[in-house]
């Protein structure tokens, strides 16, 4: 292709200079001369560069463009003559050609071809080997005794000097022609190929080994045709003013196809030899660059970017899997612990990336930055800015360009631009690709954008050190151009702007209040109708009248809720008037349909109420003795929450309250399977002679589908059939309290969530005939009976000792409570990393007791954030790690994790006093002399004679026989669930989530003494890591079986 040779680049003529020349100039052709000069072109076959060299062949390449960019300004027609370099060579120093192009400014051969002042371009030779070719490295004297292909041209010349340089003593062939040395390496009649690194195109299996020159060339013109030099002196410098970029963007043009871009480096080779999946991570909620769609999947320019990027590569298959983040310190911080390779976005130039222990590639999109203020800009906006707490990129372009600012923090973009909008802030930045569409939205009306000068780099990070696939990455972006990105950034930034239901209303404000006024006309209209229809027969007519004002009141629902929303969404003042008339008007609707029901109800007779003084506490008590069994009978937690403050005699009809309460609690047991039945009394108001209660029935059964919602209390009508076709019941429980609280004065109420559970609550008024407050609801004294037990005496005390224990398994954390009872210390429990945490930043703790494996944040994470929440305190306490792992070298592990010691499940007093005792302050442990454990007598004979139970080792770990059946009665109530768990998990193959939960029930198995259970659960756990499906299929039906025995004897023994 291109003939260069090492020498000083020409100086461009001066702007000025050229605007003189031209005025005097009569050179330039425009179209409208009537002389065409046409010039002959000499045109040889040269990849990428010449391409088409025949009478017949299409033509293309570099050189070609240039040549029809050239005749825009001079008005030439072109001759082409065909031929080989060489030939070609000859025929211009012969005056039989014209122009040539692609030649090196040498000195011999200034005077005897014309130069032009500026070049047609720049280019880089090098060397480049057959990629299986082991014996050639990036060591030069490799390439001693080995064939190097060149053309027979200049090029030779530089590479024999370069090879002179260096010593090596190479075989050099060469050719007359660059079809021939093409193909002579693409055969392997040579070992190296010395050719221009964007002369060729793209080679499978080829290696660059080196660049070994640099320089300009030239389109050059025949001797003795100084008028066309002049012309093309002329041309060139008014392409250079007019179109400053056109080089570059020629060059950009044609290097995807060069081999100089699909030839891999040694480093990203090694790369993708030992790399065969990529994980990429990318912020959520960055749009046009990245986010989550509607099913969770990853959306933006990351997505499309990577396969296409790949692809133009020839990158064999990657596995890509992409993370998302809400946070940018998050994703940054996965890349330095090496759980994602690379990140998309990330900014802030190389400062900010460099202090982030990462590499910034080439940019992928480069942007403007705008700046977002309100009304009329003034000096003063730039003075405070807001920014999202969760994009440092922001951050650091605020720092780098508005040094001065004050930073205030949000915790996300939306209230970045509301507190511009309130005047909280003087301005924040949108990204320019986001900031447009961003805007549109209705929401952010009064504030203005003025675009930066300063541009932004949104580019891909990768870890330092990670050099193969950040020149892997800088590749393909390169290949793909600067376009592609933002080409398809349009297509995304679109989603930043929706069209909302306030939008609609604003923009057909009218058409809205007309359709309301209609509606409520026609409404009127209806019922007024219905009235006369139905005044042959009362009956009838009541019949009628409740039903058909039930349809009319759900129109009339509609029609709120929606002036709701308006009222909700809307700052507009003159929409908020109109919406107060609209409510004022549903208002006065819904009050002729509930005289319309009240004259109903009145004619078909009224239950009276029957008001005298009762004993809540009495009441409360009644009921709970009442469904406790029901309750029980399902394994149910029933919980009473009284308030204290409740006068213990108040004044009203209990026996319809107490119906009220009966069947909200009956209902409440009857639909839920497992969980939670929390009644709730609680004082809202309190006068001198009354006061107003809410009452609460809360279950975590299979709750309420909302388009169910409206026959909810509908007599005889049954609710998703298909689930609660076996629950027996007429359906009028609902019904009935609803009516006898309508005659109470109040109304029930309901939040449901389908699947999760249910709420039902109402307020009501109550008289006072004793204001004494009820106290502490207590039902029995078999709690306090519970309390008083003995406990086993423990070796010493430490009543101003507070500890944590960190533990995902509840029975874990009351096996270990119960083995403390006796030492009298203070201990707080956390079921996850997080609720530890959280605790150890509000209170002050002398030993924490920390579980190695929890799900979502495990022991070892969560140590490391206690280290950062407070580094002091952190160093003054000591943290033990409680593992299940007894393997080789997991107590110096964990020692070297950073835990000031190790103690393994199940844990037992003596081990569990140890370790007090080795930690806790030594002036707050009180020692105990003297005292020997009480006998073990209470434990049922029937569990001592369970086979698959030793109750000794089961004493020992909980320390006493009352903690002993308090955690086999914890562990029974678990095993049908569990059981169930294993089962689906085995099924659905989710052995990540199998292993997690035998490695609970391995540790609370040991804790009951269960030990043959414990080691099988052991066993899965270890297969399920492993995912060895043949262990998993021989062991998980004998343990589940196992297991569900064991639940089934305990059921037995303890319920006697």
């Amino acid at each position: 292709m291109v003939e260069i040779v090492k020498k000083r680049r020409s100086v461009c003529i001066i702007l000025s200079l050229i605007f003189l020349f031209l005025s005097f100039s009569p050179l330039r052709v425009s179209a409208r001369d009537d002389r065409v000069q046409t010039v002959r072109v000499g045109y040889y076959e040269n990849e990428v560069f010449e391409e088409g060299a025949s009478p017949d062949a299409v033509k293309k390449g570099y050189a070609y463009e240039y040549y029809r960019k050239l005749s825009e300004y001079t008005g030439w027609n072109y001759e082409y003559v065909y031929g080989s370099f060489t030939d070609l060579y000859d025929m211009l120093l012969a005056g039989d050609i014209d122009l040539l192009a692609g030649l090196a400014k040498r000195d011999d051969r200034i005077g005897i071809i014309g130069y032009p002042e500026l070049p047609m371009g720049n280019e880089s030779y090098i060397l480049v080997k057959h990629d299986d070719d082991t014996s050639v490295t990036l060591s030069l004297s490799s390439l001693s005794d080995k064939k190097i292909g060149v053309l027979n041209s200049a090029v030779s010349d530089i590479l024999a000097d370069f090879l002179a340089e260096h010593s090596v003593e190479a075989q050099v062939v060469s050719y007359d022609d660059y079809e021939s040395l093409f193909n002579a390496f693409d055969t392997g009649t040579i070992d190296i190929l010395a050719a221009e690194g964007d002369g060729a195109y793209g080679r499978e299996h080829a290696e660059v080994i080196c660049t070994f020159g640099a320089s300009d060339y030239y389109m050059c013109v025949t001797v003795g045709r100084e008028d066309l030099l002049d012309e093309l002196d002329v041309a060139q410098s008014l392409l250079a003013v007019e179109e400053p970029n056109y080089i570059g963007s020629l060059q950009n043009k044609y290097y995807p196809v060069s081999v100089s871009s699909h030839t891999f480096s040694s480093a990203e080779r090694d790369w993708l030899t030992q790399n065969s999946d990529l994980k990429i991570g990318y912020l959520n909620n960055y749009l046009p660059y990245s986010s989550v769609d509607k099913d969770g999947n990853v959306t933006g320019i990351i997505k499309d970017i990577l396969p296409q990027m790949f692809s133009e590569l020839s990158v064999p298959a990657l596995d890509i899997s992409y993370i998302g983040y809400d946070n940018y310190d998050d994703m940054i911080a996965d890349i330095r612990s090496d759980k994602i390779d690379a990140a998309f976005p990330v900014g802030g130039g190389l400062y900010y990336s460099e202090e982030s222990g990462i590499y910034q590639s080439s940019a992928v999109v480069s942007s403007s930055t705008d700046l977002v203020y309100r009304g009329e800009f003034d000096e003063t906006d730039i003075r405070t800015f807001a920014v999202n707490e969760n994009n440092r990129m922001q951050y650091y372009y605020i720092r780098t360009n508005f040094p001065d600012a004050e930073i205030i923090y949000y915790p996300d973009i939306d209230a970045c631009l509301m507190a511009v909008l309130k005047g909280d802030v003087g301005a924040t930045t949108l990204n320019g690709l986001r900031a447009t569409d961003m805007l549109k939205n209705s929401r952010y009306k009064g504030l203005y954008l003025a675009q930066l000068g300063q541009t932004d780099d949104r580019c891909f990070g990768v870890k330092i050190g990670n050099e193969g696939l950040l020149k892997l990455l800088n590749r393909g972006i390169k290949v793909l151009g600067a376009d592609y990105s933002r080409t398809i950034a349009y297509a995304y930034s679109g989603q930043l702007y929706s069209y909302s239901f306030m939008d609609m209303v604003k923009d057909n404000l009218w058409l809205f209040l007309s359709m309301i006024l209609l509606i409520a006309i026609l409404i009127i209209v209806l019922i007024v109708r219905d009235l006369k229809r139905t005044r042959l027969a009362n009956r009838q007519k009541s019949d009628f009248v409740s039903n058909m004002s039930h349809e009319i009141r759900t129109p009339i629902t509609a029609i709120m809720g929606m002036n709701e929303m308006i009222q909700r969404e809307s700052s507009d003042e003159r929409v908020l008037q109109y919406s107060d008339n609209i409510e004022k008007a549903g208002e006065s609707l819904l009050g002729i349909i509930n005289d319309i029901l009240d004259f109903s109800k009145i004619e078909s007779g009224h239950t009276e109420l029957d008001e005298h003084e009762y004993s809540l506490a009495e009441l409360l008590r009644d009921m709970y003795l009442m469904i406790i069994n029901r309750a029980g009978e399902k394994n149910l937690n029933l919980t009473f929450d009284i308030d204290e403050d409740l006068p213990v005699r108040p004044v009203g009809d209990m026996q319809k309250l107490r119906q009220v309460i009966t069947n909200l609690l009956t209902n409440a047991v009857k639909y839920t399977e497992k969980g939670d039945v929390i009644l709730s009394v609680k004082m809202l108001s309190r006068e001198k002679d009354s006061f107003n209660m809410e009452v609460s029935v809360e279950d975590t059964g299979i709750g309420i589908k909302e388009s169910e919602m409206n026959k909810l209390y509908s007599a005889f009508d049954r609710l998703d059939v298909e689930r609660t076709r076996n629950i027996e019941g007429s359906g009028l429980g609902l019904a009935i309290s609803r009516r006898l609280l309508a005659v109470m004065g109040t109304d029930i109420r309901v939040k449901s969530e389908y699947g999760k559970g249910s709420r039902f609550f109402f307020s009501i008024r109550q008289g006072i005939s004793d204001p004494e407050p009820i106290g502490k609801f207590d039902v029995s004294d078999e709690e306090a009976a519970k309390m008083n037990h003995k406990s086993r005496t423990a070796t010493f005390t430490a009543p101003d000792a507070t500890i944590m224990v960190v533990d995902d398994t509840p029975m874990n954390l009351q096996v270990i409570c119960g083995l403390l009872k006796g030492n009298d210390i203070s201990i707080d429990t956390a079921e996850s990393g997080t609720e530890c945490i959280s605790l150890f930043k509000q209170n002050d703790y002398d030993l924490i007791f920390l579980d190695q494996r929890m799900p979502n944040m495990d022991g070892v994470e969560t140590l490391q954030q206690l280290k950062t929440a407070d580094p002091d305190k952190f160093r003054s306490t000591p943290v033990v790690c409680l593992t299940a792992n007894v393997l080789s070298g997991a107590r110096e592990q964990m020692l070297d994790e950073g835990f000031d010691d190790y103690l393994t499940k199940p844990v037992n007093l003596l081990d569990m006093e140890r370790m007090l005792l080795k930690y806790l302050p030594a002036e707050k442990i009180v020692r105990i002399l003297g005292n020997e454990a009480p006998e073990e007598n209470d434990i049922p004979e029937a569990l001592k004679q369970t086979e698959a139970l030793d109750t000794d080792k089961g004493i020992e770990y909980c320390g006493d026989a009352q903690e002993y059946i308090e955690a086999l009665d914890v562990f029974r109530a678990s095993v049908n669930d569990r059981a169930a768990q294993i089962d689906n998990l085995f099924s659905l193959k989710e052995y990540d989530k199998l292993s997690l939960l035998l490695h609970s029930i391995k540790s609370t198995s040991k804790a009951i003494g269960a030990i043959t259970l414990s080691d099988l659960a052991a066993r899965i756990e270890a297969a399920a890591k492993d995912e060895d499906n043949d262990t998993l299929g021989r062991v998980v039906p004998v343990f589940v079986e196992k297991y569900r025995e064991l639940g089934k004897t305990l059921d037995l023994v303890l319920d006697r």
